[in-house]
């Protein structure tokens, strides 16, 4: 009775949202996407209704990923709408010209515009182009069918601030080509306040030095030059942006055949320089990487890794090419440590001439580093992460895959020392064999211990991480040993993602620690584990109640030891799961998977491997009616025959795409 009075007085005093002023409830309401507005806010009352058609509600019009929306619905829209200065549709596929024509006509003060993953083509960006002139920022990713002329169209756009090109993989590449050339000579259309222009990835065929001639001149406020992938781009590009266009602070070149002259122009001009990316550029060597970082020490960001990693983006296994190698040693390393003391991230991945020398140095020198790639540098040793810990108190991933000689000793220290610790990828280093997080102290022999001080000691206030253990026969350190004990027992649980595929000496043991120590987990990989057992996946699952991303497949030289009884612990325990990987794993029932389906009400990816005896088209719709989620896209699998049977046995591997149920998530 005390709350339904409680309630009565609240609404007879006014209190509530319909109390507030109007300007406030447009504040709250401008928080809301569209479709919501129209669906949740208008039926409330004829006052909302009201307050949910002015205008400053529809000047920002936010649509992105609806793959359902039509031409007709979204033109509805924007006649609806007025004064529209933003519009975002990224990847509403169903989108075509008609739709941005429209834009075109209604919309003549447009300031930002995302196309991204639409189908747009040279008809509709030429429209807009046309009746748009004061669009601000661009951006077409992603887009099938373009040709360089409506390129030169955008480019003509007087108030463009931002430019951004990637992905478009069907150019039309035809005799245009050379009228893109001579954008160079209309001097009065080129923007003169462009602050960003990226052209990367597939645009390779329409970026050149022969391309970029002449519009670094016009474009002397750029900051943010992005040419990756474009492989024909030389020195001779770079070093004219460079002079002209000395407030740069943000270079990515990755793939481009660039070198030490390149970055010799860049540190001469571009001292301001903070993020530059030069991975894959085989011409670039420890004199160029050398001479930016002496002179621009503002630098926070800084990629000379020698490959990109092949990865499929969800079971974390990378591919690695080893014939593709960074020319950066221990001598650039170096350098960069002593003058870029502001670094926050530096990527060495396939750099063969890195080892714990430079690292070492780096941790040292650039306290503020946050985040470390080091993957296939075969040389680097328990020496870094050790000294990541002992040095980095802001770190927070850790990419290390491939790095053979690393063990669990220093992965351990590196996850109970670093408090702001997210992301570790350990993909492929054998020698992790035991993960402990428990906060017991570590025991070192007596030779160690004497040559550490009590205040090497002490977490707080020293420059060593590592204390000794009860143990230890240097009674000196016992008063060090509290604080050490307090501080590190709450340093790892602010750890995400971990990836341990191919680390074949995982068992059960490590994933009780990661169970008991790593309460908000939402992504693990043991793809290629093979020791791991049911029961490790019930540490797992029952200890992290965030999981989103699981990987559990199996190598097929190895024959997984998980049961039934894993798919039942993740279905009744992963309520967050988004994506299941247990491909491999032919000993899992038809009936267990169908239960992850209908019991992990967000799931939207399943990749599984079912065998087959008769019409494999019968097993690719599992029942799935509590969860209500559709079947999405073509599936694909490949059938292989099973040594170990006396009959052919299809194995399947398929994937499954689930649209999230919604109604059960509410």
């Amino acid at each position: 009775m005390t709350g339904m009075s409680d309630k009565a007085s609240l609404a007879g005093s006014g209190a509530g949202l319909d109390s507030l002023p109007d300007s406030l409830l447009l504040r709250i309401f401008a928080y809301i996407e569209c479709d919501d507005l129209c669906l949740g806010v208008r039926p409330v009352s004829r006052h909302w209704y009201r307050l949910s058609h002015d205008f400053s509600l529809w000047r920002d019009i936010k649509l992105a990923y609806r793959h359902s929306l039509t031409d007709d619905e979204f033109i509805a829209i924007i006649d609806a709408c007025h004064h529209v200065v933003s519009i975002n549709v990224q990847c509403c596929d169903s989108l075509t010209d008609r739709s941005f024509i429209h834009v075109a006509e209604s919309c003549p003060d447009i300031e930002k515009l995302v196309v991204s993953g639409t189908k747009i083509s040279d008809q509709g960006l030429l429209y807009i182009a046309k009746q748009c002139p004061k669009i601000k920022e661009l951006e077409i990713y992603s887009c099938k069918v373009l040709t360089v002329h409506s390129v030169k169209s955008l480019l003509c756009l007087r108030e463009l601030r931002r430019f951004r090109l990637n992905e478009s993989t069907s150019w039309v590449i035809n005799d245009q080509y050379s009228s893109l050339i001579e954008i160079e000579d209309e001097n009065n259309s080129l923007p003169t306040q462009l602050e960003e222009f990226t052209v990367a990835s597939n645009c390779w065929l329409l970026v050149n030095d022969e391309w970029l001639t002449g519009l670094p001149q016009r474009w002397t406020r750029l900051c943010v030059l992005n040419v990756a992938g474009c492989v024909m781009l030389e020195d001779a590009s770079v070093e004219s942006f460079a002079e002209h266009c000395p407030g740069l602070h943000t270079v990515v070149m990755s793939m481009c055949q660039v070198g030490d002259k390149a970055l010799k122009a860049l540190a001469t001009h571009c001292r301001g320089l903070r993020h530059l990316n030069m991975s894959c550029c085989r011409r670039v060597t420890d004199v160029g990487i050398s001479d930016i970082a002496m002179r621009c020490p503002q630098l926070q960001y800084i990629d000379v890794s020698g490959s990109q990693m092949d990865d499929d983006g969800e079971d974390g296994y990378h591919q690695i090419d080893m014939h593709a190698q960074g020319n950066a040693t221990d001598t650039a390393i170096q350098v960069i440590a002593e003058h870029c003391p502001r670094l926050t991230y530096l990527n060495v991945s396939s750099c063969p001439g890195v080892t714990d020398i430079g690292l070492v140095s780096i941790t040292e020198h650039c306290r503020q580093l946050q985040c470390l790639e080091m993957s296939a540098c075969i040389s680097i040793t328990d020496k870094t992460v050790l000294a990541i810990t002992k040095h980095c108190r802001q770190f927070e991933s850790l990419l290390a895959s491939e790095c053979v000689q690393l063990t669990s000793r220093s992965i351990n220290a590196l996850i109970k020392f670093c408090p702001r610790l997210e992301n570790v990828q350990l993909a492929t280093c054998h020698y992790m064999a035991q993960l402990n997080f428990d906060p017991e102290l570590e025991e070192f022999s007596k030779s160690e211990c004497d040559s550490m001080s009590i205040e090497d000691c002490k977490f707080g206030t020293s420059t060593n991480n590592i204390s000794c253990s009860t143990s230890c026969l240097s009674k000196k350190h016992s008063k060090a040993m509290p604080t050490a004990f307090v501080q590190y027992s709450l340093g790892f649980r602010a750890l995400k993602h971990l990836n341990l595929s191919c680390c074949s000496k995982i068992a059960n043991d490590s994933l009780r620690q990661i169970g008991m120590h790593c309460k908000y987990l939402q992504l693990i990989l043991l793809y290629g584990c093979h020791r791991i057992t049911d029961k490790g996946i019930e540490y797992i699952v029952k200890g992290c109640p965030y999981l989103q991303h699981i990987s559990l497949e199996c190598l097929r030289m190895h024959r997984s030891k998980l049961t039934d009884l894993s798919l039942l612990d993740i279905a009744d325990h992963c309520q967050h799961l988004q994506y299941l990987n247990i491909r491999g794993a032919v000993q899992f029932s038809k009936e267990y998977i169908s239960k992850v389906v209908n019991s992990c009400h967000k799931l939207t990816k399943l990749r599984c491997t079912m065998e087959v005896k008769g019409d494999i088209f019968q097993y690719l719709f599992l029942p799935r009616e509590p969860c209500k989620a559709e079947l999405e896209g073509q599936l694909s699998w490949s059938l292989k025959y099973h040594p170990h049977y006396g009959n052919p046995v299809k194995q399947c591997h398929l994937m499954f795409e689930f649209k999230p149920n919604t109604q059960s998530r509410r």
